[in-house]
């Protein structure tokens, strides 16, 4: 009983917590990008991206691992205590090494004074790293703590931001706040660790061993890095700070939907993990409909929406500054079906049938093809060429994975759930296209009043349509609620 409870807490507060870390942008994007021009979100935006590398090489493939192996000794103090000390002094140690290697090789070759502020602000997320704990939290299932430090540190970070981040000179300050608002969030779990593991002496052997082990999971983190912040740092070298900015400003706004799109395959693979293992394949299968047909439900909509709204959201969310991110938008709004597929599909097959392997490989070579095409297409169409070199990654890996998945995973199922949200989708795009076609010639609504009037036609037509093709999930919805208004 004391495990459901804590189960559901979990799901609760991991719940609560997703829902924040869509909102934050959503307040936080339009208020910043009025603040800062292009070029000051371009340079703090590559920085970053540099930055990341360092974090990366810090934490190795530590915290992976340490969940892992502190799940296994969850269950005897001495061992978990024994292995979380050597792993700790571990990272805490490569951490170090990587801090020095990092003030040297940027305060040695770097003189403009803003790079170099927002540099050493940025030096925290490596100090983060070093007293950095989450592996045992995550191998003793303890997400509670997780979730709430991170919606304290959350809503925190917002506040900061909108007391003490007023004009463009404040560009370090938001960083500082960002990097320190991450610092705070692991200071934080460190005290409600004392009680829960002891500190000991560790052992060079041991942590030689522990280092070696935790190797394997570093080549995923690699790939995985590269495939997210490697076109902003190839457009930070190769392009200029403009062009960097308008394309962070793109991949935040099309990460929105992405990471709603995502949340879904998010939830379920620990459930299709357990079915695939035990075998029950009738339960599997009904549960990839439901998921397949969820995924074409909000995927494709999400996508047509955007393209419909483009025009006038970019500009209304971001300020007239950024008018040169609708192309880009344009470009990527791919992305939000491609990117969440992927991400559905490596946690429907690739994680529950342990081809983690086969799936690093796949995202490396994909990433490695798309960075290449993006240092020429750079040269020539700057942002653009970086967007479309981004949108060919996330279809090359698709194909990818469709082709080393096609003989174990039920992709007939998967396509069979698109009929009816691809139709309403068509149904609700005839609408919006009708709307943007009388409004441009006839009718000439404020900004403000045709994003209102999209996102009502496109719910309305869209929901209508499901309604009318009797849309399975769709009608339980309408029944439930009806059913509830009866009592």
């Amino acid at each position: 009983m004391e495990k459901t409870k804590s189960f559901k807490v979990n799901v609760i507060f991991n719940t609560i917590y997703q829902i924040l870390a869509l909102l934050t942008p959503l307040i936080t994007t339009p208020y910043i990008s009025r603040i800062f021009n292009s070029d000051l979100i371009g340079r703090y935006s590559f920085l970053y991206s540099i930055v990341t590398y360092f974090t990366l090489v810090a934490a190795f493939g530590f915290n992976d691992f340490g969940t892992k192996i502190i799940s296994e000794n969850r269950d005897n103090y001495g061992a978990r205590s024994k292995i979380f000390s050597n792993i700790y002094i571990s990272k805490m140690i490569l951490s170090i090494v990587v801090l020095i290697i990092y003030g040297f090789t940027f305060f040695t070759f770097l003189g403009d004074p803003l790079s170099l502020t927002l540099l050493l602000t940025m030096a925290l997320y490596i100090v983060t790293i070093a007293i950095d704990p989450i592996f045992y939290f995550q191998g003793t299932e303890n997400f509670v703590s997780i979730c709430i430090r991170n919606i304290i540190v959350r809503v925190l970070t917002l506040v900061l931001i909108f007391i003490f981040v007023r004009t463009s000179d404040d560009l370090y300050v938001y960083s500082l706040i960002l990097s320190a608002g991450n610092f705070l969030s692991v200071f934080i779990m460190l005290f409600s660790l004392r009680k829960k593991v002891s500190l000991v002496k560790p052992s060079l052997s041991e942590m030689k061993s522990l280092t070696i082990k935790s190797a394997p999971y570093f080549i995923p983190l690699v790939t995985n890095t590269l495939s997210m912040y490697g076109y902003q740092t190839l457009l930070g070298f190769f392009g200029n700070d403009t062009y960097s900015g308008l394309y962070a400003q793109t991949t935040k706004f099309t990460s929105i939907l992405i990471g709603l799109i995502s949340s879904i395959s998010v939830i379920v693979l620990s459930r299709m993990s357990y079915l695939n293992k035990t075998k029950q394949e009738e339960e599997y299968n009904r549960k990839l409909g439901q998921i397949s047909r969820l995924y074409w439900l909000i995927s494709l909509p999400c996508f047509a929406g955007l393209l419909f709204i483009n025009h006038d959201l970019v500009p209304w969310f971001f300020g007239d500054d950024y008018i040169d991110v609708v192309p880009l938008v344009y470009i990527m709004a791919g992305c939000v079906l491609f990117s969440s597929l992927n991400t559905l599909i490596t946690n429907l097959y690739f994680r529950p049938n342990d081809r983690i392997k086969t799936h690093t490989i796949i995202v490396l070579v994909s990433t490695v093809i798309g960075v290449t095409l993006a240092v020429v297409l750079i040269y020539f169409f700057n942002a653009i060429g970086c967007a479309i070199a981004t949108i060919f990654t996330d279809v090359l890996r698709t194909i990818l994975f469709v082709i080393y998945s096609k003989k174990e995973f039920n992709w007939k199922l998967f396509l069979k759930e698109i009929k009816i949200p691809i139709l309403s989708t068509i149904v609700m795009s005839v609408g919006l296209g009708a709307f943007l076609f009388l409004n441009y010639y006839f009718f000439n609504l404020s900004t403000t009043f045709v994003i209102i009037i999209i996102v009502m036609i496109g719910v309305i037509f869209y929901g209508l349509a499901l309604l009318i093709f009797k849309e399975p999930f769709t009608i339980g919805v309408v029944k439930g609620i009806l059913r509830k208004l009866k009592r």
